[in-house]
């Protein structure tokens, strides 16, 4: 629903939390987060106030809340930060520069995370063979290695 939000400048509700408790999504946090990213690693970045909350777009680093992550800790923050679309050879460099400022920053994973990548085909005209595109990601293999194949969060393509 957020594609037809950004396409006809809509506004959805959300809810929002002034003073978070602790081992919850807190707005100013994430955008301090953000700021930060984006010193970092050179990037556009910016907090959301709500899950799916702000605009996307092909150059803006997106941190916001999402009510599938639990902290480890109370006084951790669980935050789903989004990275615009990219070629996979800016993918691979701004990954290894990522996961260097989230471990400086003591990110961490644990079962409630996931990590998600959409992988585009570009149409050279023909059918594309789904069976085939799906075994060639792979999935059910990644799902099976972390113990994910029950999570509706993350469900097989197959």
């Amino acid at each position: 629903m957020s594609d037809v939000a950004n396409e006809y400048n809509l506004d959805w509700p959300y809810w929002t939390q002034q003073d978070s408790p602790s081992g919850e999504y807190d707005y100013g946090n994430a955008e301090m987060l953000a700021q930060s990213l984006s010193k970092a690693m050179g990037v556009k970045a910016k907090a959301s106030s709500g899950y799916h909350g702000a605009r996307r777009d092909d150059k803006t680093w997106i941190f916001e809340p999402d009510s599938s992550l639990e902290a480890d800790e109370p006084e951790d923050m669980p935050v789903e930060i989004v990275s615009p679309p990219m070629p996979l050879t800016d993918c691979l460099d701004k990954l290894e520069k990522f996961f260097k400022w989230a471990e400086e920053n003591g990110a961490y994973a644990n079962k409630s995370t996931g990590f998600h990548m959409g992988v585009s085909v570009p149409f050279k005209g023909g059918t594309v063979d789904y069976i085939k595109l799906a075994l060639f990601l792979g999935d059910e293999y990644v799902l099976r290695e972390f113990g994910r194949q029950g999570n509706h969060f993350a469900e097989s393509a197959m």
